[in-house]
């Protein structure tokens, strides 16, 4: 297991590895689910986040994969191709693929750069359906906080948006306040005090 997390690591989107890592758990899942029990390397993590997968526990592959990618995210572990599967996407729940996404950003990694978008894509295609799936405000609102982090202001205010369309939350005005600091604009930051809100949370100055 440990020499096919390495391979996994070498290239995640390289399907043999986890075609491998499917034959043994489908011949021995008792003994691959022990070794990976309590995983706290990150190549059992890893391991565990297929593993999941394959024991169809959506949920626990995403929170797996979203610790891993925290910890090292200048790998694309993402492109793994359970990730963006029809299966995977089609039932992992909002709130836990929004934790997944905080915990991305656990070790404080610089995500706002060409290359950690690119290698991030797939995580934007799971927020896409997956939010458009179970359109909850909080899970929306803690997605939207790692399109900041990536430098995806405009997508990060579109999800807000969208989360304001089903129930105005006080986490949902956090993340756009957040953004709108990130984006230098201490106005629209600033607490109402005239006319409604515009679309993205800017205030207009027109009297209500």
């Amino acid at each position: 297991m440990h020499y096919l997390a390495g391979a996994v690591a070498s290239a995640p989107e390289n399907p043999e590895p986890y075609t491998v890592l499917a034959e043994l758990w489908a011949d021995k899942p008792s003994e691959l689910a022990e070794v990976v029990r309590d995983a706290d390397s990150l190549r059992a993590v890893l391991a565990q986040s297929y593993i999941s997968f394959l024991e169809d526990d959506m949920d626990g592959a995403a929170l797996a994969i979203g610790s891993v990618t925290g910890a090292q995210p200048d790998v694309a572990w993402a492109n793994a191709p359970w990730f963006s599967d029809e299966r995977f996407l089609g039932v992992v729940s909002a709130d836990a693929l929004a934790e997944a996404a905080m915990r991305t950003m656990d070790y404080g990694h610089v995500l706002d750069t060409e290359s950690v978008r690119e290698r991030f894509r797939p995580w934007f295609h799971a927020i896409d359906v997956v939010s458009a799936r179970q359109p909850l405000p909080e899970a929306s609102a803690k997605m939207a906080i790692l399109l900041r982090a990536c430098g995806l202001t405009d997508a990060s205010f579109a999800l807000c948006d969208q989360a304001d369309s089903i129930e105005r939350i006080m986490l949902t005005e956090v993340v756009r306040a957040g953004t709108w600091r990130k984006l230098g604009d201490p106005e629209s930051n600033a607490p109402p005090t005239t006319g409604p809100r515009t679309p993205s949370g800017r205030r207009s100055r027109r009297p209500p």
